[in-house]
């Protein structure tokens, strides 16, 4: 199964941010141009930038599988798909309880790539977490594959 296989890490900070128009500027010094971004952070005054991966040994044993045993390639993705899913559900319920002890609550994670959150905000995100070990490819895709990056929104 995968998930012995998978050496998880994730990272994830929070930032001040505020919204003007189609800009979601985060602490006064980046901002993301979107629309969809915008309006799923209204109303929020922080936020928390998250990624989480899985790590290379998964995208060795999906590139190894896809040459000796394509159905077990497919049923082996699934189950990454699964757990690093699983790994972000746990941060965002972490995330949750933390902005709760505060009177706050959470958006649910956006992550690039939904609606007109360009894939282009990879690597902004991944140093705004500031986790250790992903990279961003040419084409704005993470390495390993088995990688997240999400924004969520905290509003009290």
């Amino acid at each position: 199964m995968i998930r012995d296989k998978a050496t998880p890490r994730f990272a994830y900070k929070e930032y001040a941010m505020s919204i003007d128009g189609d800009k979601v500027v985060i602490d006064g010094r980046t901002t993301f141009v979107s629309a969809d971004l915008s309006r799923h952070l209204k109303g929020c005054r922080q936020c928390v930038i998250l990624a989480a991966t899985l790590g290379h040994t998964v995208d060795r044993i999906l590139k190894k599988l896809q040459y000796t045993d394509m159905a077990k390639a497919l049923e082996t993705d699934i189950q990454a798909n699964l757990l690093i899913e699983e790994i972000c559900d746990n941060l965002q319920e972490q995330i949750a309880k933390q902005a709760l002890d505060k009177g706050h609550q959470i958006t649910n994670r956006y992550g690039v790539g939904y609606g007109d959150f360009l894939l282009e905000n990879q690597s902004t995100l991944l140093r705004l977490s500031g986790i250790k070990g992903i990279t961003v490819t040419d084409s704005n895709l993470l390495l390993p594959q088995k990688s997240v990056t999400a924004i969520v929104g905290v509003r009290e």
